[in-house]
């Protein structure tokens, strides 16, 4: 089955579809660019769908995100709707360590999105930043705004993650 003929079978729960894709994408049945094929156009339930699936995958594999790809998350990251920029987040946080190029770009967005009401979509924000400060190279773009950002946060388990990347920054130092 295609990619759309999964998130377009109505017989399927959403779990269901997720684990599908996945497989598919951890067989090579399934390539990354057909799972995202006209993503920007589809509605935000089925991108959230979409990069759900593709952040399953990147979890055992992140090699799966070029260059190219990493590009069209980044742009999904700056979306209204809370479950693709959570999904965006998460497949950065996954992946960035092979992308390192990128991260100029990305942790503005991550800032940002960093503040938002919702505790997911600061959870996101929070565990795509950590990843990120086990891989740069200029420590000072982070530790001030990590700083101010474990002060405010209200959420312990958002300020243990940005404890955590803090931790990492001073040990690479």
């Amino acid at each position: 089955m295609t990619p759309q003929e999964i998130l377009n079978d109505k017989s399927l729960k959403a779990t269901e579809q997720a684990a599908l894709l996945i497989v598919g994408l951890e067989n090579a049945t399934i390539t990354v660019e057909e799972l995202l094929h006209d993503i920007e156009r589809c509605k935000p339930p089925m991108q959230s769908k979409i990069l759900g699936a593709l952040e399953g995958a990147t979890r055992k594999n992140p090699a799966l995100v070029s260059a190219t790809i990493l590009d069209r998350v980044i742009l999904l990251l700056q979306a209204k709707e809370p479950a693709v920029i959570r999904e965006s987040a998460r497949v950065i946080a996954n992946t960035i360590h092979l992308q390192p190029s990128v991260i100029n770009e990305i942790v503005p967005l991550l800032f940002k999105i960093a503040n938002h009401e919702g505790t997911v979509i600061r959870w996101s924000a929070a565990t795509a930043l950590n990843a990120i400060a086990s891989c740069i190279k200029d420590k000072s773009l982070l530790e001030k705004k990590l700083t101010a950002l474990s002060e405010k946060e209200e959420q312990a388990s958002i300020v243990k993650i940005y404890q955590k990347a803090l931790r990492t920054l001073k040990k690479r130092a």
